[in-house]
Formats: C-alpha cells, structure tokens, sequence
C-alpha cells in the first residue's frame, strides 16, 4: 500500500479530524490526559497503548492513518506501560543528572543556615550553584541525545512487540542510519509543534475566559501531539527498515 510521506504534512496535521467517530475518540483521549494531570502516570499508559496501535499499522506497512477504537483496554495498558518503561531508563541518565545537581544545590544550604557570615557559607553556596547549573547544562544535552535517538528504540519495540527490543541498540541503529533524514525531519517537527503548542497554552492562561478552561485545552492539544509524532516516527522507522531490507535483499 502507498505509504503517507513525512512531506505531506497538511494529511498528517488533519488526519484524527477526519477518522470515523473522531470527535469521540479525541474526546477519550483527551480526558485520559486530563486525568494524567491528577492521577500520576496510570492514565498515559493508555495513551501511549493507544499511539502504540497507531504506529504499528505504519511500521508494519500498512500504512494507513486513522484512528483505531478505544478497545482491549489490557492490551493499550501493556504496550503503554512497555513504551513508558522504555522511554524511563533512557531518561534515567538525564534524570540522575539533574538529581545530583539538584541534591548537591539544596546540600551547599545547610552551611548558610548555620552560619551565613563564614566563608564556608559563601564557598558552599557558590558550589552549589555551580554544580546545579552544571548539571542542567548537562542534563539538557543528555535530554537532546535522547530525543533524537529514542523514536527509532521506540518504534522497533512497538514493531517486535518486546520490552528488550528497545534496547536492540545494534538493531535499531541500523534502521536509524538508514533513515536519518527521516528521523531528524521527525524530530525538528516534533520539537516545533511542541514548542507552538506549548506557546498556545501559555497565551490561553493569560487570557480570562481560556484560562478558565486552559486544563482541558492543555489536555487536548497534548493528546493531538501524540497523535501527531508517534504516526511521524513510525513512519521515519518504516522508511529506514524498508531502506536496510532493500539493500540486504542486493547484497543477498
């Protein structure tokens, strides 16, 4: 079947409007979010199960864009809690990072408490500082590595349908090479929407009447992003293991 190209980014952005029952299905979603702003993390396994189904139907080359039923509920919150688990230990890096940072800050306080005119206060402090913006300078670096190179150990795990295939490095690598345009046109796409979206938000709370319901516009605009960026990494990953599969095909 013809594949949606990364070009055609105006199917792409209008595709969830257009689906059957979409106004139900982005409704669903949506509260699903909403409730991931109240109930920690549970509520966007479901989503992550629901983006999981979307982007198998590209990386198994169906190709088709839609939006599939909310159903098999079991099932949305294995591959969701798979993706989260994935997306978690890749992040960790980062996150021990800004730990340490954030732990060594709040440390070089308690001299200060103690004693604000000595000169280990001033030193402590002064380290403190320094460790903590070190390791946001880091930590951001770390967080930037990992946007770009986890939609491909994302989507060879929706593909197998294993935990362990995210961490395939050699595997998914290889389909990554193959298709970097594909994957860094995703991820400058990715981080422009985000970055509009995020700026649509910032402007409703200041505005009177959208702040009122700024949450549930928040909750909207985020489940659309993922039903933006999940199709457009599948679709970088689908084209990249096509590219491997071609050339080992000439090779054999």
């Amino acid at each position: 079947m013809q594949m949606f190209s990364t070009k055609k980014l105006s199917q792409l952005l209008t595709y969830p409007f257009k689906a059957e029952d979409a106004n139900k299905k982005i409704l669903i979603g949506s509260l699903f979010v909403l409730a991931g702003f109240i109930i920690p993390i549970i509520p966007f396994f479901f989503v992550l199960g629901y983006a999981t189904k979307i982007s198998k139907r590209i990386t198994s080359g169906d190709g088709k864009l839609t939006l599939p039923e909310w159903k098999d509920w079991d099932i949305l919150f294995k591959d969701g809690a798979r993706l989260f688990g994935i997306y978690l230990v890749y992040s960790l890096p980062a996150i021990i990072v800004f730990g340490v940072g954030f732990i060594l800050y709040f440390g070089s306080i308690i001299p200060v408490t103690i004693n604000e005119s000595s000169g280990l206060a001033v030193v402590s402090i002064l380290f403190g500082m320094s460790a903590l913006f070190l390791s946001i300078g880091v930590g951001l670096l770390l967080s930037l590595v990992e946007s770009i190179f986890l939609p491909s150990a994302i989507m060879h795990a929706i593909q197998k349908e294993s935990f362990a295939a995210g961490f395939q490095i050699k595997q998914w690598w290889t389909i990554f090479r193959n298709n970097l345009a594909g994957f860094v046109v995703a991820f400058i796409f990715m981080f422009g929407l985000t970055y509009l979206l995020y700026f649509a938000v910032v402007i409703s709370i200041y505005t009177f009447i959208l702040a009122i319901i700024s949450p549930f516009l928040s909750a909207f605009l985020g489940f659309y992003l993922v039903l933006i960026i999940f199709p457009l990494m599948a679709q970088a990953y689908y084209e990249g293991n096509d590219h491997l599969e071609t050339k080992q095909e000439d090779l054999s």
